[in-house]
Protein backbone atom coordinates (compact mmCIF):
# COMPACT_ATOMS: atom_id res chain seq x y z
CA UNK A 1 0.00 0.00 0.00
CA UNK A 2 1.29 3.67 -0.98
CA UNK A 3 1.63 6.30 1.26
CA UNK A 4 -1.41 8.34 -1.19
CA UNK A 5 -3.60 4.83 -0.57
CA UNK A 6 -3.06 5.42 3.44
CA UNK A 7 -3.49 9.28 3.84
CA UNK A 8 -6.65 9.46 0.86
CA UNK A 9 -7.77 5.31 1.03
CA UNK A 10 -7.68 5.53 -2.87
CA UNK A 11 -5.00 5.44 -5.06
CA UNK A 12 -4.13 8.89 -6.31
CA UNK A 13 -3.28 7.99 -9.87
CA UNK A 14 -2.99 10.15 -13.15
CA UNK A 15 -6.83 9.50 -13.88
CA UNK A 16 -7.80 11.07 -10.56
CA UNK A 17 -6.22 14.09 -11.18
CA UNK A 18 -6.55 14.75 -14.78
CA UNK A 19 -10.08 14.01 -15.91
CA UNK A 20 -11.17 10.79 -15.27
CA UNK A 21 -13.03 11.44 -12.07
CA UNK A 22 -14.44 14.62 -10.56
CA UNK A 23 -13.36 18.31 -12.00
CA UNK A 24 -10.31 17.41 -13.91
CA UNK A 25 -12.39 18.59 -16.97
CA UNK A 26 -11.96 21.99 -15.24
CA UNK A 27 -8.32 21.50 -15.17
CA UNK A 28 -7.38 20.64 -18.46
CA UNK A 29 -9.91 23.35 -20.09
CA UNK A 30 -7.36 26.22 -17.75
CA UNK A 31 -4.98 24.39 -19.52
CA UNK A 32 -6.15 24.65 -22.77
CA UNK A 33 -7.26 28.74 -22.28
CA UNK A 34 -3.90 29.31 -21.16
CA UNK A 35 -2.19 27.62 -23.92
CA UNK A 36 -4.44 29.62 -26.82
CA UNK A 37 -3.63 32.68 -24.86
CA UNK A 38 -0.05 32.20 -24.98
CA UNK A 39 -0.40 31.53 -28.82
CA UNK A 40 -2.56 34.49 -28.93
CA UNK A 41 0.11 37.11 -27.12
CA UNK A 42 3.10 35.68 -28.78
CA UNK A 43 1.45 36.00 -32.62
CA UNK A 44 0.22 39.39 -31.87
CA UNK A 45 3.34 40.67 -30.57
CA UNK A 46 5.35 39.77 -34.10
CA UNK A 47 4.06 42.54 -35.86
CA UNK A 48 5.80 45.62 -37.07
CA UNK A 49 5.38 48.54 -35.39
CA UNK A 50 5.02 51.75 -37.07
CA UNK A 51 8.05 53.83 -37.31
CA UNK A 52 7.43 57.94 -37.03
CA UNK A 53 8.55 58.16 -40.49
CA UNK A 54 5.86 55.77 -41.90
CA UNK A 55 3.27 57.96 -39.37
CA UNK A 56 4.35 60.75 -41.26
CA UNK A 57 4.30 59.74 -44.56
CA UNK A 58 0.37 58.75 -43.86
CA UNK A 59 -0.26 62.36 -42.66
CA UNK A 60 1.30 63.72 -45.94
CA UNK A 61 -0.72 61.18 -47.78
CA UNK A 62 -4.17 62.15 -46.09
CA UNK A 63 -4.01 65.99 -46.49
CA UNK A 64 -3.03 66.57 -43.12
CA UNK A 65 0.30 68.11 -43.61
CA UNK A 66 1.96 70.59 -46.07
CA UNK A 67 4.50 69.93 -48.16
CA UNK A 68 7.45 72.04 -46.41
CA UNK A 69 6.27 70.07 -42.97
CA UNK A 70 6.48 66.80 -44.38
CA UNK A 71 10.06 68.05 -45.35
CA UNK A 72 10.98 69.16 -42.34
CA UNK A 73 9.71 66.81 -40.55
CA UNK A 74 11.38 64.02 -42.63
CA UNK A 75 14.64 65.96 -42.29
CA UNK A 76 14.26 66.27 -38.63
CA UNK A 77 13.38 62.44 -38.15
CA UNK A 78 16.53 60.99 -40.38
Amino acid sequence: MTLCERLIGKPLGIGRIFGIHGYGWLFQLLILIAFILIVYWVLKGNKTKETAMDIVKKRYAKGEITDKEFLKLKKEIQ
